[in-house]
């Protein structure tokens, strides 16, 4: 048995984490305790940006890219430190303030609870690389809606050109 001080309560020692540089080996939070204080810290705008960071890092490495061919996971590597990663988000913010780079919709920088699990928002944050051909770099990455993602995603250039051009032969 061993108290919780963030719920003030005496829990199960199977109610805590294990972690190897206490004197009990266990976590200091509960479970329950330490997932809301990690909720509550990933729905604030730093935790959400490390979050994301992180998402993006892991995706070559362990997750969906991990057994893909070498040229797949280079235009999904990333290819620039965290501290590059906030610096640019900075920059945006200066520009476009909370407002997708291609749309202009406020963007949301949290997650939505569901009863399945962790949800996004269409209007919630998303990085994306403007050109999908290569990684994330510094001049790659934009930050927008996850709508515009998804719609971005469906439209290659050359459609956003055939589209112009029967624009212009119509005058408009």
């Amino acid at each position: 048995m061993k108290k919780c001080p963030g719920c003030k309560k005496i829990k199960e020692i199977e109610d805590f984490h294990n972690r190897k540089i206490t004197k009990d080996r266990l976590s200091y939070y509960c479970k329950e305790c330490a997932r809301g204080k990690r909720n509550d810290h990933n729905n604030t705008e730093k935790g959400f940006l490390l979050n994301s960071y992180s998402s993006m890092k892991k995706k070559t490495i362990s997750g969906r890219f991990k057994n893909s061919p070498e040229h797949i996971k280079q235009k999904h590597d990333v290819n620039l430190k965290k501290e590059e990663f906030f610096e640019l988000w900075e920059q945006h913010k200066n520009k476009h303030g909370y407002k997708c780079t291609l749309t202009g919709v406020e963007m949301i920088l949290k997650r939505k609870k569901n009863i399945g699990g962790t949800i996004g928002y269409e209007n919630g944050f998303s990085v994306d690389r403007l050109n999908p051909n290569i990684g994330y770099t510094k001049e790659n990455i934009i930050f927008i809606t996850n709508m515009a993602n998804k719609l971005k995603n469906a439209v290659t250039k050359e459609l956003c050109v055939s589209i112009l051009k029967a624009y212009e032969e119509r005058g408009w």
